[in-house]
């Protein structure tokens, strides 16, 4: 077609930002639309303490080749702290385990997610066979049940949800990239999305704008906003966040396929609740030298001591990243998940601080300062435009829903039909994030990629 199409790209988060740099790189200039007063979407750094700079959302990018992530970091000449290592601390007052041991648990539960993998048993639940896998090895190796266990929980934290909620496949039959987590960007993100979507697109994008309303019922999109206006256009491509898609906070009509509801529905979707906390009265840092650690409780600990049994982080195990690494000061941010997490965002800061404060104090009982003096908590399920963190392969997923949630489509005779970019009918929506890539899904690096496999579809769509 001579004239450029009007696209418009809904959301800046990495697969909004990785949409609209390629539109724009190829000559389509996109309406970016962004209901936040910031970019990023559930990539946000911010200022913590003098001189220091934090990930409250997603925080560690992919190590090794391949990873587009990465090469921007690269590009943009930003360092990468290496958050290599994760000792487990056994329990309160317990020293920390040595990596090898840490490592040779973390072996054997790989170990029980293969012997389940292809075992004949009703349900597609990872939980269940996988704690039975452990009592019966526990057994017969002579290790410590209850230990097995809080190495279990541990997994939730991967993907914010409780083990009865997991596939049993989950991260078990995906691709080996050679890629694994485990760099921060020291001083944020802010130079890397800048690299990703450009100066140009980063001026374009008109933030606090609230999608509430999409029709695609006829060749012209009319895209509804809450206190904007409407938006028209040839195309739109639509990058929320799944937790979104799930509230259904932005109608369509006509209304999604009775398909793409059903995989909005059957796919997991985490809640992870980051809380960064400083430490300016310790003189040095109380907690292990690597760059992750976890905290483990044994239940039968809860039985034991009442202050245990009622503390509201009640859960089996608690990640943390060592910020010492990336600032230089005593930081830490702690990863907590599922209700616990919830909970916590329900607090103020003041209360948060203190829970910590009396939870750190019972696993480091020698060591002075373990008081937060500052504390931010990211509060992503309470956050209307995420609601939640990232997506996983839940009980209830089919393999074919990243496909169907990827599917551009078009309204044929009033209704949603999926639609390729040549068809008879072509496409009017697009569709991409994390949710939509099941090789990378819950991933920045699926974001990125999401983003540029929907731009080119848009752009193969009107022949640009």
């Amino acid at each position: 077609m001579s004239q450029q199409p009007r696209v418009i790209v809904i959301g800046s988060g990495l697969a909004g930002l990785a949409a609209a740099r390629e539109l724009r790189d190829n000559g389509v200039v996109p309406i970016l639309l962004e209901a936040r007063d910031r970019v990023g979407g559930r990539v946000h750094s911010i200022s913590f303490g003098e001189g220091s700079v934090i990930n409250i959302g997603a925080s560690l990018l992919m190590h090794g080749t391949g990873s587009p992530m990465s090469d921007l970091a690269q590009q943009a000449d930003v360092q990468l702290a290496r958050l290599a290592d994760m000792p487990f601390v056994p329990g309160p007052g317990e020293a920390p385990m040595t990596v090898e041991d840490s490592d040779a648990l973390s072996t054997l539960l790989e170990e029980g997610f293969a012997a389940i993998f292809d075992h004949e048993e009703s349900g597609q639940a990872l939980g269940p066979p996988l704690l039975r896998w452990l009592d019966k090895t526990a057994a017969e190796r002579g290790l410590d049940s209850e230990l097995l266990h809080c190495i279990a929980d541990y997994i939730t934290m991967y993907n914010g949800d409780e083990l009865s909620k997991l596939a049993r496949r989950q991260g078990f039959d995906e691709p080996d990239t050679g890629n694994e987590a485990g760099e921060a960007p020291i001083g944020g993100f802010v130079k890397i999305l800048s690299k990703l979507a450009g100066v140009e697109t980063l001026q374009s994008v008109r933030l606090g704008h609230v999608v509430t309303h999409i029709d695609y019922s006829a060749p012209v999109v009319r895209v509804r906003t809450r206190e904007h206006g409407e938006f028209l256009a040839d195309a739109a491509l639509i990058t929320v966040p799944l937790g979104v898609l799930k509230a259904s906070t932005i109608s369509f009509h006509p209304p999604l396929s009775p398909a793409r509801q059903l995989a909005i529905q059957q796919l997991g979707y985490g809640r992870l609740t980051m809380v960064a906390l400083e430490f300016a009265n310790a003189k040095e840092p109380f907690w292990p030298a690597s760059g992750t650690f976890c905290l483990l409780r044994k239940p039968s600990l809860a039985k034991t001591q009442p202050e245990i049994a009622h503390d509201l982080i009640n859960r089996d195990s608690l990640f943390f990243i060592n910020y010492q690494q990336v600032t230089g000061k005593p930081v830490l941010v702690a990863c907590v998940q599922c209700t616990e997490g919830e909970s916590l965002e329900e607090k103020t800061e003041e209360e948060v601080a203190n829970i910590f404060g009396r939870h750190l104090a019972r696993y480091f009982p020698n060591a002075p300062g373990t008081q937060p003096t500052r504390c931010t908590v990211g509060r992503w399920s309470q956050d209307p435009f995420s609601r939640g963190s990232y997506s996983f392969l839940g009980a209830d997923t089919n393999e074919k829903n990243f496909a169907v949630l990827a599917a551009p489509c078009a309204a044929i005779n009033g209704a949603e039909h999926v639609s390729s970019p040549i068809a008879v009918h072509p496409a009017t929506l697009f569709w991409a994030g994390e949710h939509t890539i099941r090789d990378m899904h819950g991933s920045l690096d699926g974001a990125v990629l999401s983003g540029q496999r929907a731009a080119t579809e848009v752009l193969t769509r009107f022949r640009v």
